[in-house]
């Protein structure tokens, strides 16, 4: 399921776009506001942090705000970054490494 996601968020880089969670629930078959959705979206980032040294799963956004969710900073503290929910600096950067790390890949 990673993989997967992995295809979907290098093909929003692609376009230098980030794409909301229904999206991304719809391609992979997962309805997007479930556990489930978040369990995948952390095997995501566990699996590619160590390759791409960033948080790829910042191209994944709410749809009405554009920016991540909770579990998008919940992730980065547990990567090891001190960043409180919601801090847009940390986020733009992010996604920004992520579409640099999956357009370079």
């Amino acid at each position: 399921m990673a993989e997967k996601v992995h295809e979907v968020l290098r093909q929003a880089a692609s376009f230098e776009s980030t794409i909301n969670y229904k999206k991304v629930g719809d391609q992979i078959g997962v309805h997007y506001f479930s556990r489930q959705m978040d369990y995948v979206l952390d095997l995501v980032d566990r699996t590619y942090y160590p390759k791409y040294r960033c948080i790829i799963t910042a191209l994944v956004v709410r749809k009405k705000e554009g920016t991540s969710g909770r579990g998008f900073y919940r992730m980065a503290r547990r990567l090891g970054f001190e960043v409180q929910d919601f801090d847009i600096d940390f986020w733009e950067s992010q996604r920004e490494n992520a579409m640099r790390a999956l357009t370079d890949d």
